[in-house]
């Protein structure tokens, strides 16, 4: 009879400790922190889907193949440290500030360093706002100097939202999205029919030749991921997880699988890295339509 008490007692403590973690990541993320199309006015699109790059937002040069950087470290940065500069001829001050708090994510929860460039350094991340269509970003170090595009915004709004910013700074640590890994179709389906036409190469995924998960599972809660509704074209869902309850393409923090395979990329330590707060990851149990993060009636139509 102590026996089952016991057993009885320990299976209850486990059942309300797995429902909390549930109400903790629901709890922390807010409608704005999911990167789809808005109810309201779902025929914008996102503030990235709107740069007309690869994917959305990755930059790909004429003499490049479409390529990750994750398996060849040619495309890593030094000294584990991201060297940029700010064109503050095209961002005013609460912007700067904006992208500043970007960085300050990597500093706190990575072992990656990202600082100002010196006069004398030629290959840095130029971050800017001029001829910006959307956000865009080069996946890894290319050499000399490579933009980073960010439409110039409120903060808070359109690429000027921290989780964004974040997202393409990935890009130029040499992250790739998340559902373009090899084993994607394991944990979400592609809905073919409602992705934009002209649209489909950007759903590509990637040869497992070019790019890593550093043997990570699929994190449907990276800052990588695309949202429920990236380029459709009927405002109905264009990737849907397999797994029920989950919501995915948050913009609003690195995600515990976001750090673990940057600083697996980058050969780091990770005990020694600020976590985030109040933060657990688990399955999310969301609405049937997530919300934008990026759109904004005055900036965003181009």
């Amino acid at each position: 009879m102590k026996i089952f008490s016991l057993t009885f007692v320990l299976a209850t403590l486990f059942f309300f400790t797995k429902a909390r973690v549930l109400y903790d990541f629901e709890d922390w993320f807010e409608e704005s922190d999911f990167d789809s199309n808005s109810d309201d006015a779902p025929e914008l699109g996102n503030a990235w889907e709107k740069s007309g790059e690869f994917e959305g937002d990755i930059i790909v040069g004429a003499d490049d193949s479409i390529r990750n950087g994750l398996v060849s470290d040619t495309f890593y940065w030094p000294n584990k440290t991201l060297v940029y500069k700010i064109d503050s001829d095209t961002f005013d001050a609460d912007q700067i500030d904006l992208i500043n708090q970007a960085i300050e994510e990597f500093h706190k929860r990575t072992c990656i360093s990202m600082r100002e460039k010196q006069t004398y350094e030629l290959d840095y991340v130029f971050i800017t706002g001029k001829g910006a269509h959307g956000c865009s970003s080069h996946v890894g170090r290319q050499g000399g100097k490579q933009p980073l595009f960010l439409k110039p915004n409120k903060p808070g709004k359109g690429c000027l939202k921290k989780g964004t910013v974040v997202h393409e700074l990935l890009h130029a640590l040499g992250f790739y999205h998340q559902q373009s890994a090899p084993e994607r179709d394991q944990y979400v389906k592609i809905l073919w029919d409602n992705i934009e036409p002209g649209r489909e190469h950007n759903f590509k995924k990637y040869e497992k030749e070019t790019v890593t998960n550093f043997n990570v599972t699929y994190d449907y809660h990276s800052i990588m991921h695309y949202s429920a509704y990236a380029f459709s074209h009927n405002e109905e869902k264009t990737i849907v997880p397999l797994e029920e309850g989950i919501r995915i393409g948050q913009r609003k923090t690195l995600s515990k699988k976001d750090v673990i395979k940057l600083h697996q990329m980058y050969n780091c330590k990770i005990e020694n890295t600020e976590k985030p707060e109040e933060i657990t990851f688990g399955s999310a149990l969301g609405p049937n339509k997530d919300t934008d993060d990026t759109d904004d009636f005055e900036t965003i139509i181009d």
